[in-house]
């Protein structure tokens, strides 16, 4: 069961984030995001009209945040980036496919997620996809 993220999951969403954060080089770089960034991120985040979270329900296991944009070269297509994800993969893809829905409704044409690679060198590959 998918559900909207509400400011209830803030600390779950915070604790899911570092704990990706802590499988790759990223725990090693100063200045890197931590809790007390994350919490005003995401709260801003869930409040604003242009981003949207789901979460996996039932029990909250996964979770996919995402952006509404447009590029800055022409022709400025709109897209939708991700900016959080985490679980198990079952669950999280269904969260990324619920935010690309939402993200389609609202034009977007194009959807692009981040995939760390766990390891000592800081590699996210970027994944775009036409929706």
């Amino acid at each position: 069961m998918i559900r909207l993220a509400t400011e209830q999951d803030i600390l779950w969403l915070i604790e899911q984030m570092l704990i990706v954060k802590s499988t790759t080089a990223w725990k090693d770089v100063p200045g890197a995001y931590h809790a007390d960034t994350l919490r005003p991120f995401l709260l801003n985040q869930l409040r604003a009209a242009d981003s949207v979270c789901y979460v996996w329900d039932d029990p909250v296991d996964a979770f996919c945040g995402v952006t509404y944009g447009r590029m800055h070269v022409p022709p400025h297509l709109p897209y939708v980036f991700e900016w959080g994800w985490a679980g198990p993969p079952k669950h999280a893809v269904a969260c990324w496919r619920a935010c690309t829905h939402w993200a389609t409704r609202r034009g977007a044409v194009l959807a692009c997620r981040s995939v760390s690679q766990p390891g000592v060198s800081i590699r996210e590959t970027l994944t775009w996809e036409r929706l």
